[in-house]
């Protein structure tokens, strides 16, 4: 248990004050008994994963984080347990290495199984939902752990039923449907992933992927050649969507800054910390940006990136 932590230090943007407490929870039993507490006691609290797409405020955190250290997980043949704190790029480098298909897209990706969960994490058309069989959760409201099939969070690209706070629960551990796969091939995939994502990816501090990408159809592709006659669109849609930093480039918006946030000049679609950023600064470029897409584009950005407040209720997030 931390007193006045600084929660910069625990999210990669490197962004955010001290939480008043922050519990360090090793097994799914000390997970369950934190939140079990702050309800009791009314205490504000927020789980925090990897601490890779979040962005804290700038005083910090009003009540109890509960930082999800769960980390087991084991393979029997074909089906993998895994617990919601575990790693999710080590997690897949192991399971290519069992010549295990099925986590590879993912190699290449910071934050926590349980975080891939909740935003449906996933690269190159593949997402974590397309292997998950089944998941258990802990619901707030009943106090009561309960094991759920696939169909509960109904996966969409970049969302699950967690991600919007519909559902009032923590994800304990899942159980995943892998592949038979060719180990070198498998490991190599990742291999590439990451160095492209290393040369390609600003190293600053960051959130990584500020805007999801913009599923795109016939009629708005159309509609985009007409605002863009000279831009040839389907050279950079990938999986059907129409990558948001494309745009943000295309808007001019590289390089823009408020204080130390800046909008990325190597990738469009990441804002990154030259400094001293601040959670307001952040705020600040991701209103521009939406506005001048949509005056340029009429699309309408959403973001991936989750801001946590100074205070809130009893609101749960992996």
């Amino acid at each position: 248990i931390l007193k006045d932590e600084v929660l910069s230090e625990h999210s990669s943007f490197k962004i955010g004050g001290p939480a008043d407490i922050m519990v360090m929870a090793c097994t799914a039993d000390v997970l369950k008994e934190a939140v079990s507490m702050c309800l009791d006691l009314d205490i504000p609290f927020f789980i925090l994963g990897g601490g890779t797409n979040i962005v804290f405020h700038d005083k910090g955190f009003r009540g109890i984080v509960i930082k999800n250290l769960c980390n087991s997980y084991s393979v029997e043949r074909k089906e993998v347990f895994v617990e919601s704190g575990v790693i999710i790029s080590r997690f897949a480098e192991d399971m290519a290495g069992k010549s295990l298909k099925g986590l590879e897209a993912l190699g290449g990706l910071p934050g926590t199984v349980g975080g891939a969960i909740v935003g449906n994490a996933g690269a190159y058309g593949a997402s974590i939902g397309d292997i998950l069989t089944s998941a258990k959760i802990f619901f707030l409201k009943e106090r009561k752990t309960v094991e759920v099939e696939r169909d509960f969070f109904d996966f969409r690209y970049r969302y699950s039923r967690f991600k919007t706070g519909e559902v009032e629960g923590v994800i304990l551990s899942a159980i995943l449907h892998m592949e038979q796969g060719n180990r070198d091939e498998l490991l190599s995939f990742i291999e590439k992933d990451r160095y492209k994502r290393k040369t390609l990816h600003p190293t600053e501090p960051s959130a990584g992927c500020i805007f999801k990408n913009i599923e795109i159809s016939d009629e708005k592709i159309d509609f985009l050649k007409n605002k863009m006659p000279s831009f040839h669109l389907k050279e950079v849609i990938v999986h059907n969507k129409l990558p948001a930093g494309k745009l943000i480039e295309l808007a001019g918006l590289k390089g823009m800054f408020s204080g130390d946030a800046c909008v990325s000049p190597v990738h469009g679609n990441y804002i990154v910390n030259r400094g001293k950023a601040t959670g307001e600064q952040v705020k600040e470029l991701i209103s521009i940006v939406k506005k001048k897409i949509k005056e340029d584009f009429y699309i309408d950005f959403e973001e991936e990136v989750l801001f946590v407040p100074e205070r809130l209720g009893n609101r749960v997030s992996v």
